[in-house]
C-alpha cells in the first residue's frame, strides 16, 4: 500500500485506529513521515519508534507543532534547542514540559515572546524577575496578574503594562490604583479601566473619568455615584451614548441642556428624562425629529399635537402607532406616515383607510416604492456578480 502525506493527514483527521495496517506501514516510511510532520507535527505520534529518534523528523515536527515533542524520544526533552523550537511553535507546551523548564529563563522568554500571559507557567523566581516580567507585560499588559507582589508595585513594570493594555490596572498594587497619573495612563489606553480606579480626589477623578468616557462611552457605567451628579460628566457621556442618560442622577435627567443634547442625538433617550421635560414641547420636538418612535415616551398630550405627530411620522411612519385616535384619522398625518413607511398602513384609522381616493393614491405610491426598492436591490446584486 502506498502511504502518502495526504493519506496520513486523512487518517489523523478521522480515526487512525480503523486503519492499523496503513498507519503501521506509513509509520515506518521515513520519507512519508518526514513529509507528514512538516504539514502536521502531531503525526509524529504514528511514526515507528526508531523514527521518533530521528533528529531531522523530530526537528521538523517540533517546529510545526510544539506538542509533538511529547511523542518524540525522551532524549529530545533534554535538548534545549529542540525544546525552544517546540515552545516557539506552541508556547502552551511549556505547561507540560519538565519542571526545570519553568525555571529556565530561555524557555520562559521563548513562551512569553508569543504571549506574555504564559508568564503564569514560570517559576516564582522568574515571576519576581524584573527583566522577565517587563518582557511579559510588554507583550500582554494583563500578564501583570502573574507577576510577584513586589513587581506589581514597581512603577516601571506597571507603566509598561498599562501602556500595552489599560485593563492591567486591575492587577496593579492598590497604591497604584489610587495614583491619578497611573489611572490616567490606564484610561487613555482603555476607558473601561476606570472600573478599577480608587481615586479619592474628586476633581482629579472627574477629569480622569471624562477622559475615560471620551475613550469609551461605556466607561460611564463604572462612574462613582457622586460623579453621576456632575454636569460635565453627563454632557460628555450623552455625547458618546445618549442612552446613558439613564445612568445619571434625577437632577441631571431634569437638566434641559443635557437632555436636549441627548435627545437631539437619539430621541429615544427621552425615555430617561424627567416627567417635566417629557412635557416640554421643545424637548419633545427635538426628540421626535431625531427618532420618530420617541413619541411613545412624550407626555400624553403630545399624541394629540398635530405638529409634533407630523414631525414624528415624517421621521418614522411607524410612530403613527403612538398618535391619538383623532390624528390617526387625520388625512395629512396618515399620508405622511404611509409615505415614510408602507408598514404604517397598519395604524391608519379604518375610517380614513376606507376612503377610496386615499387608499388608491397611497397604494399606488407604496407599490411604486416597493418596485423601486426591489429594482435597486436587483441592480446591486447584478453589480456584484
Amino acid at each position: 500500500m502506498n502511504v502518502t502525506t495526504e493519506s496520513l493527514r486523512v487518517l489523523n483527521t478521522y480515526n487512525p485506529l480503523f486503519y492499523p495496517e496503513t498507519v503501521q506501514e506509513g509509520g515506518r516510511n521515513r520519507t512519508a513521515v518526514l513529509e507528514a510532520v512538516k504539514i502536521d507535527g502531531s503525526l509524529l505520534r504514528y511514526a515507528a519508534e526508531p523514527l521518533k529518534s530521528d533528529a531531522e523528523i523530530v526537528w521538523e515536527a517540533a517546529g510545526n507543532d510544539g506538542f509533538s515533542i511529547m511523542y518524540a524520544d525522551k532524549k529530545y526533552l533534554r535538548r534545549m534547542d529542540y525544546v525552544l523550537r517546540a515552545i516557539s511553535a506552541s508556547p502552551m507546551v511549556i505547561a507540560f514540559l519538565p519542571e526545570r523548564y519553568r525555571k529556565s529563563r530561555a524557555a520562559v522568554h521563548a513562551a512569553i515572546e508569543r504571549n506574555g500571559c504564559f508568564l503564569r507557567f514560570a517559576s516564582e523566581d522568574l515571576r519576581d524577575d524584573r527583566e522577565t516580567v517587563l518582557k511579559a507585560v510588554g507583550r500582554s499588559g494583563p500578564a501583570l496578574k502573574y507577576a510577584s507582589d513586589r513587581l506589581k508595585k514597581d512603577e516601571a513594570v506597571v507603566k509598561k503594562a498599562l501602556q500595552e493594555n489599560g485593563m492591567a490596572l486591575r492587577f496593579a498594587d492598590e497604591r497604584i490604583k489610587k495614583d491619578p497619573d497611573f489611572v490616567s495612563l490606564a484610561v487613555s489606553n482603555n476607558g473601561l479601566a476606570i472600573k478599577h480606579a480608587d481615586i479619592n480626589e474628586n476633581d482629579r477623578y472627574i477629569n480622569i473619568l471624562i477622559k475615560a468616557i471620551r475613550n469609551d462611552p461605556q466607561a460611564a457605567v463604572f462612574a462613582a455615584e457622586e460623579a453621576k451628579k456632575n454636569i460635565r460628566v453627563a454632557s460628555e457621556t450623552v455625547s458618546g451614548n445618549p442612552m446613558h442618560l439613564k445612568l445619571f442622577d434625577t437632577g441631571i435627567r431634569d437638566n434641559e441642556k443635557i437632555v436636549r443634547k441627548a435627545v437631539s442625538i437619539n430621541g429615544m433617550a427621552l425615555e430617561y428624562c424627567s416627567n417635566r421635560l417629557r412635557a416640554d414641547k421643545g424637548i419633545v420636538k427635538a426628540a421626535v425629529k431625531s427618532k420618530g418612535q420617541a413619541l411613545q415616551f412624550a407626555n400624553q398630550r403630545f399624541r394629540s399635537d398635530k405638529k409634533i405627530v407630523l414631525e414624528a411620522v415624517r421621521n418614522d411612519g411607524m410612530a403613527l402607532e403612538w398618535a391619538s385616535e383623532a390624528l390617526k384619522k387625520d388625512r395629512e398625518v396618515a399620508e405622511a406616515a404611509v409615505t415614510q413607511s408602507v408598514l404604517a398602513y397598519g395604524f391608519v384609522s379604518e375610517d380614513i383607510f376606507s376612503e377610496t381616493d386615499f387608499s388608491q393614491k397611497n397604494h399606488d405610491a407604496s407599490e411604486s416604492e416597493i418596485i423601486t426598492e426591489n429594482t435597486i436591490n436587483i441592480t446591486k446584486k447584478k453589480g456584484k456578480t
